[in-house]
């Protein structure tokens, strides 16, 4: 069919012409319309359980709801693992889910398994809350509101302006609030005068709660029609609220007098959460985080938002700011414009190479027409696959430019030797493509079959390169077709008017010289086979001699840092603590802002670096931001580079393991041990535990005979108890428009101590009121601020960063040198980092197996020989010791980006052998020669331009993807380099090895065959 196919285009030249300009159109078409992003949108889905019982402690949430709610979660269908964090009254229960598990089906599964155990878990728990997340939806863009207003103003205007205009902005997915955020009465009661008119906490909340109220009366039916009643009973100012009537109490000398709300607390405009900053260059705003939505075009997402914010300056009020504290994008555009104009030098080289070898330009141009085609037309199938160009589908389109002309250049080439005889120009086209049909198409075959099961290696790693393995086997697959169809109708078209192509004039000396050289390998065979095998044992020397890690560290401009502050600390100590870091922070050099946000002891900080080129690189800086913040006073914190990471991992490390068991006190004795053990080893920097104790935990435990006597609820102790310490909420107010939730608490200063606790009254059968220390005995005692568990068992988790000059290979091999023996019942389990590095390592293993398998069957069946696959085989271990020789010269690691570029290696050693063995069949099959010593002195010289060639226009094309100029050129220098130094290498050294093995398979195939056996013996 393509013969057919190739004949009618060589026929009907307008035919091939349209065809081309249609796909071009097309693809420009899908090409303007496709989105934008740094990586491919990764569905990772997860499910959250949150579960709250104000006032419980971190030991009975675990105790008497974590467990329960893990033993019933964990059967759900498609549970991969399972996370849970318990503090003090949150448990939150993170499922993750395999690949491909369906989140609504999954979500809906564990909310009617929590159903069957709700008469098992606490009555006066708060109902549990189920959510989807993604931990690849990191922010997009953070922005900051300031000016000379109140944290109230602020936050008001960020929750009731800004939040909903940016929510409508297309392809936003989410808009979170960072700092003060959500608005709240706080009623502060005071002890003292709560006593003085013998009332307790439980009476003011029954007070509050009945004098405000708004609510239905029903109608008036009257001539005009029904009249609806609604009664008012809600304050409309704060400082009505003082004024609601709490009780009525005696006074002497005189009638009951009624006892009011501001009489017994202070009232304040306040907000729900107390300890949430968010701070820019030191001064607090108020912040805004957005993500983008899956699958939605970052750049246009952002440009979405700056358009908002312009049309948001007006309806601000006057002086107050909202700026872009960061926008991601902006390294997104950054990074796909350096691999736009990589493309475009790497068709520039592409041209000129085509030049050089064909000495013709209307060669080269017929050739380089073969790019558009194949490429817009892959953008055609990346777009209606619903892919975007983003780093893997924009750098498989560059690696493809010198893969999409290998074929074109095998057909020009092959067209012009025929041409060369005399054929008339159709003729020559129709039988020049011919002679090489099988040839390409085995090599296109040969790439795909390689390439192809990448696109199957599992869990996010196979999902991430997924749209880069569709690129290449698509642009492969384009430029076959194009080269046996398109190619020799121009070829036929261009050479009619008389035009030839000239070799260049040293032409002749390189083929002379590579025919000398061939002889010698022909007639040494084993020597030239044992060079062969001392070239591949130093490669694999080199390769073993890499640093491993997951992937290069990018240089986003943008350094992240998650801290904590002691879990004993005060908003005091954050504050000063974060006061500390963004002074400290501000005056490295290359610093230019610096973002903190904490909520509790827990937060993050952003430093934003100057642009590259304005500023030392981005490892110095990194360095220099560790060392000062390691003398901050109190600060646990691990600094990293803040860019978008092929695979999210949440606070991820180097090196990090958990040690799981049946205690979290044995497990946290076990990793303090350890913890010690690295930070002593210069070799691991930033350790740091999951486990942090609280100084103490306030302890309130009912007296069960006194309660009895004097007639106390405990349902009431444990009330007052969460009004003391949590606050409780009495019902909504309604301020500027908006309900506001109204909470009680006891002022600080009158609950800081057990004694301070022990003096709140609470009433008894009686009426009459007595100390809370009568009816409980109130202490504390140490206690973990939060405990972790891993798939059902207790846990505590340790990280650390590698030191400078130590790859995560090394970090995670020292760490876990350094665990040393357990306790019988204890042990220690890879972390994320640890296990998404063996994860990369082995996916990269199997894809490589399987291609390679797939790789040998398929040339089977090409060339109806066992044999004459393993000859083309012998190419690959030479590129590998060409990759590995190239990656250890330049200073690069091994990684998922050079992995993927030697498995791609493979394949494009493989179109060298190819060639050289299928003309060297031909010539046997033909009669052109008697053995194989001569069938190769034929193919090795007709081939050599062809391969010389294809060759050098694959280097060429990856040529600028390895000078890394770029930004995110840290993950696609790698593996252009691997591609590099494997492909110069295997050519070289395959134009000699592949003839060689191709003598000695077939003389051992000779010796083993009967009528060999027979020619011996006569």
């Amino acid at each position: 069919m393509l013969a057919a196919l190739t004949d009618h285009c060589i026929k009907r030249p307008l035919t091939a012409w349209v065809l081309m300009v249609a796909m071009t159109l097309i693809g420009g078409l899908a090409l303007s319309r496709i989105g934008l992003s740094q990586f491919p949108d990764v569905d990772k889905p997860e499910i959250s359980v949150t579960a709250e019982l104000p006032g419980s402690s971190p030991a009975s949430m675990e105790r008497d709801i974590c467990e329960l709610l893990e033993e019933v979660l964990v059967q759900a269908e498609g549970v991969a693992s399972m996370e849970s964090s318990v503090r003090s009254g949150r448990a939150t229960i993170t499922m993750h889910l395999q690949t491909g598990r369906d989140v609504e089906a999954a979500l809906q599964d564990a909310q009617n398994r929590i159903s069957r155990i709700a008469d098992d878990l606490p009555r006066d728990m708060l109902p549990i809350h189920l959510s989807k997340t993604n931990p690849e939806d990191r922010p997009l863009v953070f922005l900051s509101l300031s000016g000379p207003y109140s944290n109230q103003a602020l936050s008001d205007t960020a929750h009731n302006l800004i939040s909903d205009a940016l929510q409508a902005v297309p392809g936003v997915g989410s808009v979170d609030l960072q700092g003060p955020q959500i608005r709240a009465v706080k009623v502060w009661l005071q002890r003292e005068r709560l006593e003085a008119r013998d009332l307790t906490i439980s009476d003011v909340l029954a007070g509050l709660r009945a004098n405000n109220l708004e609510a239905s009366g029903g109608t008036i039916e009257g001539a005009g029609g029904d009249l609806g009643v609604r009664v008012l009973g809600q304050p409309r100012e704060i400082r009505d609220l003082a004024g609601v009537v709490i009780a009525t109490r005696p006074v002497p000398g005189g009638a009951p007098a009624a006892v009011r709300l501001g009489d017994l607390a202070m009232i304040e405009d306040g907000f729900v959460e107390e300890h949430r900053i968010n701070r820019v260059d030191g001064q607090q705003r108020q912040g805004i985080a957005i993500a983008k939505q899956r699958g939605a075009n970052a750049v246009a997402v952002s440009a979405g938002i700056r358009a908002v914010m312009v049309r948001l300056g007006s309806q601000l009020p006057k002086s107050m700011v909202l700026e872009m504290a960061f926008d991601g994008s902006v390294f997104v555009l950054q990074s796909l414009s350096a691999m736009w104009h990589e493309l475009a030098v790497a068709v520039v080289l592409t041209a000129l190479v085509c030049w050089v070898f064909l000495g013709a330009w209307w060669a080269a141009a017929s050739v380089l027409l073969a790019i558009p085609m194949a490429l817009l037309g892959t953008v055609a199938v990346l777009w209606g696959t619903g892919a975007t160009l983003n780093t893997f589908t924009l750098l498989g389109l560059a690696l493809a430019i010198g893969l999409v002309v290998d074929d074109a250049i095998m057909v020009q080439e092959s067209i012009d030797r025929h041409r060369g005889q005399g054929m008339p120009p159709k003729d020559a086209a129709a039988r020049g493509t011919a002679a090489v049909r099988f040839a390409a198409l085995a090599a296109s075959v040969a790439v795909l079959a390689v390439f192809s099961p990448v696109m199957f290696m599992g869990g996010e790693i196979g999902a991430s390169f997924l749209q880069f393995g569709v690129a290449l086997c698509v642009a492969v697959g384009l430029s076959y077709l194009e080269a046996v169809t398109l190619a020799p109708a121009r070829a036929a078209q261009f050479m009619g008017s008389g035009r030839r192509v000239h070799e260049p004039r040293a032409w002749k000396a390189i083929e002379r010289g590579y025919r000398r050289i061939l002889g010698i390998a022909l007639r040494r065979p084993w020597p030239t086979l044992a060079s062969a095998v001392l070239a591949t044992v130093t490669g694999a020397w080199a390769l073993a001699s890499l640093p491993r890690e997951t992937a290069p560290e990018q240089d986003g401009s943008r350094i992240e840092i998650p801290w904590s502050a002691p879990a004993t600390a005060d908003q005091r100590t954050v504050d000063a603590i974060a006061d500390a870091m963004s002074a400290t922070l501000g005056t490295i050099p290359g610093v230019i802002s610096v973002q903190v946000n904490a909520n509790g002891v827990n937060g993050r900080c952003y430093a934003t670096l100057a642009p590259r080129g304005q500023r030392p690189v981005q490892g110095r800086i990194l360095i220099e931001v560790r060392k000062r913040l390691a003398v901050i006073p109190g600060l646990t914190a691990r600094a990293r580079p803040s860019v978008q990471d092929l695979i999210q991992v949440p606070d991820a490390a180097a090196a990090d393991i958990s040690i799981r068991g049946p205690e979290h006190q044995r497990c946290a004795d076990i990793a303090d041990a350890i913890l010690r053990r690295w930070r002593d080893d210069p070799r691991l920097v930033e350790a740091s535990t999951s486990w942090k104790i609280a100084a103490a935990e306030l302890t309130v435990e009912p007296d069960r005979a006194a309660c009895a006597d004097l007639g106390v609820d405990i349902n009431v102790l444990a009330a007052t108890i969460d009004s003391l310490i949590g606050g409780s909420g009495a019902g909504t107010f309604t301020l500027e428009g908006r309900r506001q939730d109204v909470r009680v608490r006891l002022r600080i200063s009158e609950r800081s101590t057990p004694e301070d606790i022990g003096l709140v009254r609470v009433r008894t059968r009686s009426g009459a009121t007595v100390p809370l220390s009568s009816v409980a005995h109130v202490g504390i005692r140490p206690a973990p601020a939060q405990l972790t568990r891993l798939d059902r068992e207790p846990a505590v988790i340790l990280r650390a960063n590698a030191a400078p000059g130590v790859s995560q290979d090394a970090a995670q091999h020292v760490a876990a040198s350094l665990v040393g023996e357990l306790p019988p019942g204890y042990r220690a389990v890879p972390g994320d980092s640890a296990a998404v590095f063996n994860n990369a390592m082995s996916n990269l293993g199997f894809a490589l197996v399987i291609g390679l398998a797939a790789a040998y069957l398929i040339l089977v069946v090409q060339f109806n020989s066992l044999i004459h696959p393993l000859t083309v085989l012998t190419a690959l271990p030479l590129a590998a010791a060409g990759a590995g020789v190239a990656l250890l010269i330049t200073g690069q690691s091994l990684n998922l980006y050079s992995g993927i570029g030697m498995l791609l290696l493979m394949g494009l050693a493989k179109k060298n052998s190819i060639l050289l063995v299928d003309r060297a069949n031909h010539a046997r099959d033909h009669g052109e020669a008697g053995d194989a010593a001569d069938a190769m002195r034929i193919a090795g010289p007709a081939r050599l331009r062809a391969i010389l060639m294809t060759s050098a226009a694959t280097c060429a094309a990856a040529l600028p993807i390895a000078a890394g100029l770029g930004e995110g050129s840290e993950v696609r220098r790698p593996m252009a380099i691997a591609i590099i130094g494997g492909v110069a290498i295997s050519t070289a050294l395959s134009l000699v090895v592949v003839p060689a093995f191709y003598i000695i398979s077939d003389r051992l195939g000779r010796r083993g065959s009967p009528a060999r056996r027979e020619a011996d013996q006569s």
